[in-house]
């Protein structure tokens, strides 16, 4: 794990840093624990290091309002000129006075001033004295189970109805896991997490994901939408606040996203050529090349997609195989166009061969970019399957550093994480939850004996008479 030690404001190497902040145990036998939350910040972190951030964890037996609130302002007063920060939010929120607030460990639901002892989320004051770029606020925090007094002015269900004011010289988004009225879901077990967190994870280590956080609220949106039908929770919607345009920006230094699609459109109204060009004959071996390119993409892409179908179960991703006839069809197939085209130069019919490859070169131009697009969905299942090993060699070094290769609960759960994996056809979601199961068991196994990695700490026993998270 990576931490910045230093106090000035360089803030280490990179461009990008993050700090994740959850509240898993409460004080209040008013208030629900959230024992999932720390391992939610655990796939965060895995998630977030290999596209290129800095990660702090922060210490999950320190999260009353001061260290809270101290390690937000030491967070971002460290922060590089322009560099790009991810601050996390998990646990318990309530809104009340036009004000979201994160609920700390030590808070007091009867208290009279029960908002003074929360953490008011809105940090503008440090991102203004800081040399940060664009800072996101990722909030993870309007869950069941605060059991409030009945006040007027406090609120489990008016999360982010609220204001945002623009800060100087900076872009700063408040990105919230869901909308007014809704809450932040959860899932129940042993193997409980929090969905948005899951959602971004996933999100932030797709091979071919999201680069902008308007991509991220779009990508993530998706994925909770299927995590919330998948265990039957209601659904959330992804609510960004902002006077800034979150297409502006990035999190991710990778190319764009684009979304898979499955027909290639041959019917798009064509333009008029209003200039004549008297060379088209010397166009047409470009034309040719273009087509030789086309046939090789489209048969690329249809080859991924049935490897796919043989090499796994149940595989996400277009999985389209490209249109036969859309190359060699009589009436608009490219080939048989491209032939009637050298055939109209041949009679000299210039006219007619100039307004034709103008044509031609526009719907070949779109089938180049459905061709792409078909790649790119039907290389998804394998980009999975590399994550997923990726992953368990991380998991299995850590393991090897912590002299824990031998144990012998660890070990089966390593055997099967791996059989999975080797299985043919692959269960990829079965192996990621295999995967995710030796993690969380490492996890577990190595907090009595081994040194803890700085800024994350074992659980802190709950409480005599508490249980984990009930509602």
């Amino acid at each position: 794990m990576k931490r910045d030690s230093g106090d000035g404001r360089d803030g280490g190497a990179g461009t990008f840093r993050a700090l994740l902040l959850g509240v898993p145990y409460y004080e209040d036998t008013s208030i629900d624990d959230l024992p999932f939350v720390e391992e939610d910040l655990r796939e965060l972190m895995a998630a977030l290091e290999p596209v290129g951030y800095q990660v702090e964890v922060h210490d999950v037996r320190r999260t009353n309002r001061d260290a809270i609130e101290s390690a937000i302002e030491s967070f971002i007063d460290r922060a590089s000129r322009k560099q790009t920060l991810i601050l996390y939010l998990s646990g318990h929120g309530v809104h009340g006075n036009g004000q979201d607030y994160l609920v700390p460990s030590s808070a007091f639901t009867r208290s009279g001033k029960f908002f003074d002892k929360c953490v008011l989320i809105d940090f503008r004051d440090y991102i203004d004295a800081s040399h940060a770029g664009d800072v996101v606020i990722l909030v993870d925090a309007c869950r069941e189970g605060v059991h409030l007094q009945e006040k007027a002015t406090m609120s489990a269900a008016g999360w982010s109805r609220r204001q945002v004011q623009r800060v100087k010289g900076r872009r700063v988004f408040y990105v919230y896991a869901c909308g007014p009225g809704e809450r932040a879901r959860f899932t129940r077990g042993s193997d409980a997490f929090s969905v948005f967190s899951r959602a971004l994870s996933i999100a932030m280590a797709e091979a071919h994901g999201p680069a902008t956080l308007a991509e991220f609220r779009a990508a993530v949106q998706e994925t909770v939408d299927a995590l919330t039908t998948e265990h039957e929770l209601p659904s959330q919607r992804v609510h960004v606040l902002s006077e800034n345009d979150p297409a502006e920006c990035i999190l991710v230094a990778r190319p764009p996203a684009t979304a898979p699609t499955n027909v290639i459109d041959r019917d798009d109204s064509e333009s008029v050529v209003t200039v004549v060009p008297d060379d088209a004959a010397d166009k047409l071996p470009a034309l040719a090349g273009i087509l030789e390119t086309l046939d090789s993409d489209l048969g690329r892409g249809t080859r991924l997609a049935l490897d796919a179908i043989d090499r796994f179960t149940r595989p996400e991703g277009l999985l389209a195989l490209a249109d036969p006839d859309f190359l060699t069809d009589s009436g608009r197939g490219l080939r048989p166009w491209l032939a009637d085209l050298d055939a109209a130069v041949r009679a000299g019919r210039r006219n007619d061969a100039a307004i034709g490859i103008a044509a031609w070169r526009r719907h070949a131009a779109q089938a180049s970019k459905a061709a792409e697009r078909l790649i790119n969905a039907n290389a998804a299942p394998r980009d999975q399957y590399k994550q997923l090993r990726g992953r368990l060699r991380i998991y299995t070094a850590k393991a090897g550093r912590l002299s824990l290769l031998e144990d012998a609960a660890l070990s089966i759960l390593h055997a099967k994480a791996r059989a999975t994996l080797d299985d043919v056809p692959t269960d990829l979601r079965l192996a990621e939850r295999c995967i995710l199961d030796y993690a969380h068991a490492l996890s577990i196994r190595a907090e009595p004996d081994a040194p803890q990695e700085p800024g994350m700490s074992a659980a802190p026993t709950a409480p005599p008479g508490r249980g984990g998270a009930v509602g």
